[in-house]
C-alpha cells in the first residue's frame, strides 16, 4: 500500500504562490527606486548647486552688497550714497532694499561663504523647479495630453534654460526673481493653492524690479484659457494672490508705493537704458543669444504641435520680451519649458516614470555629487574674484598717497569699477559711475559714454566733474587719447590699467 503525502496539484499551487511572493517582493523592490526623472532631476540640481558656488565677482552684486551694509549700519536712505555726479537732490530708490539686506546679514553671519551658500541652495532650487516644470505630474493645463512624457521631451525643455543659466543665473537679485517666476508658472500649471503667492509677491518686489513679468504671465495665461474656451479659474486665483502679495508689499516698504511705479519709471528711461548692452535688442553675435535661439525654436515647434491659444499667449509673449532686450531672455527660458515639454510629448523613448538600478545608483550619485562639491567649492573655490578690477592700480594709488578715503580725489574710471570701489572702500570713496542705470541722469551717461568712445568732447566731460584723473583699461581708445594727449601724463600702468592725470595735478612722489 502507498501513501500520497503530496499531489501534484498541491505542489503546482505551492510553487505558484512563491512565484507570486518573489514577483511581488521584486515590484515593491523595483518601486522603491528613483524614477528616471527623479534621476536626471537630480543632476540636474547637481549643475544648479555648482552654478551657484562660483566665485563672487558680479559688480552690481558689489553695489548690492554695500547698500545692505549701509543699511545695516546707517539705516535706510533715499539720496545717492555713492557718486560725486549725483545731485543732492536726486533720489535713489533701493529697488532691491530687501535682497541687499539678506546679503549684508549672510556676510556678517558668515562671510562670503554664507552667500555662496545660499546662492548655490537658490540655483539649485531653480535648477528642480526647471526640471519640475516640465512634468505633467499634477498638470491640469489645457496643453496636457496623454501621451507619455518622456526623458528626451523634459531635456529639450529644460537644457536651454540651464545653458542660459550657466551665463546668467548670477549672485545680483535676479536669481531671485528667477525662483518666483517658477513658482508663480507652476502654481498657474498645477492643481495647488495658489494663496502661498501672496507670499511671492511681497517677497518679489522687495527683492526685484522684475515683479510685473508674474503679472503679465498669468495675464497671459488667463487671456489663453479663455480663448480656448476655458474658464481661467486656477489662472485668475493665482493672479489674485500674486497681485495681492505685491500690493501689500509696495505699501509696507521703507520706500512706500515708489516700489510699485518703479518699473514704468525705469521704462520711461528707454534713452538712457537704450545705450546699455542688457537693456539692448537680442543680437545672435552674442553667446547668451545663441543659446536662447535654440530655445526659442523648440518653443515655436511646440506651440505648432499644441494648438493652444494658452501656450501661444505666454510662450509668444516673453519671445517678444526677449527679442527686444536681452534682459529678458533668463526669463522668457523659463517660461518656455512646459509649452516645450507639452509639445514634444510622446517623443522618445524612454518613459520619465520608468524605474531600474541606473536610476538608483544616478540618483545616488547625485545626492553625493552635491554635498561633494558643495564642500569642495567651499574650501578650495576662492570666495571672491577680483581679477578683473584694477586691485593693483588702486593700492599704487593709495601708496603714493594719491587716493585717501579721508580726503579722496576726484577721478573717472569704467562704470563696473565704480561698483567695485563702492564695496572695497564700504563708500568712503566718491565714485563717478556706476552700472545703476536707473538713477543716473541722460548728461553723466552721454559723458560716460563721450569717455568710452574717445569722442571729441572726452576732455570736456572731465572737466565738467573736475576731474583730475583717470584710471582705465589699457589698449582702448581713451588710454591712447590720453597718451596723445599733451595735457595729461602718463603716471602709472600697472597689469592691464593705465593712471593719467593732468599736467601737474599730481605728483606720484609726493
Amino acid at each position: 500500500m502507498s501513501v500520497e503525502l503530496f499531489s501534484s496539484d498541491d505542489l503546482d499551487e505551492d510553487i505558484e504562490d512563491l512565484d507570486s511572493e518573489h514577483n511581488d517582493a521584486a515590484e515593491e523592490s523595483t518601486s522603491s527606486m528613483p524614477t528616471a526623472a527623479t534621476a536626471v532631476g537630480m543632476l540636474f540640481v547637481l549643475a544648479g548647486v555648482l552654478l551657484g558656488f562660483r566665485s563672487l565677482v558680479d559688480n552690481s552684486f558689489f553695489t548690492h552688497l554695500q547698500t545692505g551694509r549701509l543699511i545695516l549700519s546707517d539705516g535706510f536712505f533715499s539720496n545717492d550714497p555713492y557718486t560725486f555726479t549725483s545731485a543732492s537732490s536726486d533720489e535713489w530708490v533701493v529697488q532691491s532694499w530687501f535682497a541687499s539686506i539678506v546679503y549684508a546679514v549672510l556676510e556678517r553671519v558668515g562671510g562670503g561663504v554664507a552667500i555662496q551658500i545660499v546662492r548655490a541652495i537658490t540655483t539649485g532650487a531653480l535648477a528642480w523647479l526647471a526640471w519640475d516644470l516640465s512634468s505633467s505630474v499634477g498638470s491640469e493645463s489645457p496643453e496636457h495630453d496623454s501621451g507619455t512624457t518622456t526623458i528626451l521631451a523634459r531635456l529639450a525643455a529644460v537644457v536651454p534654460a540651464v545653458l542660459v543659466g550657466i551665463i546668467a543665473w548670477s549672485e545680483r537679485p535676479l536669481i531671485f526673481s528667477l525662483v518666483f517666476l517658477a513658482l508663480t508658472l507652476r502654481t498657474a500649471n498645477r492643481d495647488v493653492s495658489p494663496k502661498p503667492l501672496a507670499v511671492v509677491g511681497l517677497l518679489w518686489i522687495w527683492m526685484h524690479g522684475s515683479f510685473p513679468l508674474g503679472v503679465a504671465l498669468l495675464g497671459a495665461l488667463a487671456v489663453g484659457a479663455r480663448l480656448d474656451g476655458r474658464r481661467p479659474v486656477r489662472e485668475l486665483k493665482a493672479l489674485g494672490w500674486l497681485t495681492l502679495g505685491i500690493v501689500v508689499g509696495g505699501a509696507a516698504n521703507p520706500f512706500g508705493l515708489k516700489l510699485l511705479w518703479f518699473p514704468i519709471a525705469l521704462l520711461q528711461r528707454g534713452e538712457v537704458l537704450g545705450h546699455i548692452r542688457e537693456w539692448k535688442p537680442l543680437h545672435p553675435s552674442y553667446h547668451i543669444a545663441q543659446l536662447f535661439l535654440v530655445g526659442a525654436a523648440l518653443m515655436l515647434v511646440a506651440l505648432v504641435r499644441l494648438r493652444s491659444f494658452r501656450a501661444a499667449a505666454a510662450g509668444l509673449l516673453f519671445l517678444v520680451a526677449a527679442v527686444m532686450s536681452i534682459r529678458n531672455i533668463t526669463v522668457a527660458t523659463i517660461v518656455f519649458i512646459p509649452i516645450i515639454a507639452e509639445g514634444f510629448r510622446g517623443v522618445g523613448a524612454t518613459p520619465d516614470s520608468r524605474r531600474s538600478e541606473w536610476t538608483e545608483k544616478t540618483t545616488v550619485l547625485a545626492a553625493v555629487g552635491i554635498v561633494f562639491i558643495s564642500l569642495a567649492s567651499i574650501f578650495t573655490q576662492p570666495t571672491w574674484n577680483v581679477e578683473r578690477y584694477p586691485v593693483d592700480a588702486l593700492d599704487w594709488l593709495e601708496t603714493e598717497n594719491i587716493l585717501d578715503t579721508d580726503d579722496p580725489v576726484r577721478f573717472a574710471h569704467p562704470d563696473y569699477v565704480g561698483n567695485f570701489i563702492e564695496l572695497r572702500y564700504d563708500a568712503k570713496v566718491p565714485t563717478y559711475i556706476d552700472d545703476r542705470y536707473e538713477f543716473h541722469s541722460l548728461e553723466l551717461v552721454n559723458d560716460y559714454l563721450s569717455l568710452f568712445f574717445a569722442e571729441d568732447d572726452w576732455e570736456a566731460a572731465l572737466d565738467r566733474y573736475d576731474i583730475d584723473i583717470v584710471l582705465w583699461e589699457e589698449n582702448t581708445s581713451l588710454a591712447d587719447a590720453l597718451e596723445d594727449n599733451p595735457s595729461w601724463d602718463l603716471i602709472h600702468e600697472e597689469g592691464d590699467w593705465i593712471i593719467s592725470c593732468r599736467n601737474n595735478a599730481c605728483d606720484p612722489t609726493s
